[in-house]
């Protein structure tokens, strides 16, 4: 008799990130005979080729809603429902009901380890806002304490509570060190997503945090001039970039990868990144642009804030030993900082990256969700 397939909806259009873990999840159990149905945005279908698993496109985050779990529950019968954007679906799947919690057994991707963040974030230039609110809230936090955690390292901590798994792509790095590399500028990967670029203009909080970043950038490259090049993958050019600036627009994810290969620094805002993720796993040193608050509102993700509400995550994390850190309200000297995190030894990050591949791949660390379900410990 053929084993039930498990269903996991991944359905926001802009979370690449949480797309590209379930497509983790799908290609490690279709190498091993297992079925999985994967509900996800259309825009990040690129993700699933070459993938042997029922893929179900969705178009944005609106297609998921009660009924749509319902239909899919009704065509797959699955005996598992991984849920990877509980936080940002939510609300559409808030009906007073209990999505099948007590029939089907149930895991949510924690990319925050919400057992160390706790639900409320803080927002650039807004109060502290709780992640779940409206009619629902009291239920869906309910929802996120019964639901077992799958929580990727990184940006988590390699130890914790929970079902951690290893986020990091396996493979052999092509080393810095290879002689067929170039001999001239260094290349300095830097990527946005669509959410971030919708904040260049306007004059809000989170606005103005993004003019002050990429002023940074521009003025650091401008610096560096002949020494470095800025490689940009995103959506929207920079505003104003400097001259030693090439915008390769969005990339697949293969073509991203090719990129990171290619590069010798990923530059990020934004501390959960996939693209830190990428750049660790290929043996590419990062910089990461932070604020501590003061002159510059406070961030770890650009330039939305998060700042207080990701800094238990950052306390004794070791992915922070792994990347040059700048914080953007003590230092102005970005160009040294890059500098500095080019010409430095590679011992802290391949030991980070050596910790974090001892952790399971996703697909086991959800079996052992299924087996043995942890209460979440959520404040």
């Amino acid at each position: 008799m053929k084993a039930a397939p498990i269903l996991v909806v991944a359905a926001h259009p802009a979370s690449w990130g949480r797309a590209g873990y379930a497509a983790q999840l799908a290609r490690n159990r279709s190498r091993k005979g297992q079925q999985t149905v994967v509900a996800v945005a259309r825009q990040a279908l690129p993700l699933f080729e070459g993938i042997a698993a029922e893929i179900v496109p969705l178009t944005g985050i609106a297609a998921i809603d009660r009924a749509t779990i319902d239909d899919l529950v009704r065509r797959f019968d699955p005996d598992t429902i991984a849920h990877f954007d509980l936080q940002s679906s939510a609300h559409l799947l808030g009906k007073g009901q209990d999505l099948y919690l007590d029939r089907i057994p149930s895991a949510t991707l924690d990319v925050w380890d919400s057992a160390e963040t706790g639900l409320v974030q803080d927002v650039a230039g807004l109060p502290p806002q709780p992640i779940y609110r409206g009619d629902h809230a009291a239920m869906l936090a309910e929802w996120h304490r019964k639901l077992a955690r799958l929580v990727p390292v990184p940006i988590a901590k390699p130890d914790g509570g929970g079902h951690r798994f290893c986020a990091l792509e396996t493979g052999e790095p092509v080393p810095l060190s290879d002689p067929n590399r170039r001999i001239g500028a260094a290349r300095v990967l830097f990527a946005t997503g669509d959410w971030q670029s919708q904040f260049l203009g306007g004059a809000e909080p989170a606005n103005e945090l993004a003019r002050r970043v990429t002023g940074c950038i521009r003025e650091a490259f401008d610096r560096l001039g002949a020494q470095a090049r800025l490689v940009h993958v995103g959506p929207t050019p920079l505003p104003h970039p400097p001259s030693n600036y090439q915008w390769l627009g969005q990339l697949e994810h293969s073509a991203m990868i090719g990129q990171i290969r290619d590069c010798d620094l990923v530059l990020s805002c934004n501390l959960s990144a996939t693209t830190n993720a990428l750049a660790l796993a290929h043996d590419r040193p990062v910089c990461l642009i932070a604020s501590s608050g003061g002159e510059v509102a406070p961030f770890w993700v650009w330039p939305i804030g998060y700042r207080r509400f990701l800094d238990p995550l950052v306390a004794d994390n070791p992915l922070l030993d792994a990347m040059q850190l700048f914080d953007l309200s003590r230092h102005t000297d970005l160009a040294s900082a890059i500098l500095e995190a080019l010409a430095a030894a590679p011992a802290k990050r391949r030991q980070y990256r050596s910790r974090v591949l001892e952790l399971p791949p996703i697909d086991c660390a959800l079996e052992r969700a299924m087996q043995h379900k942890e209460p979440a410990c959520v404040p």
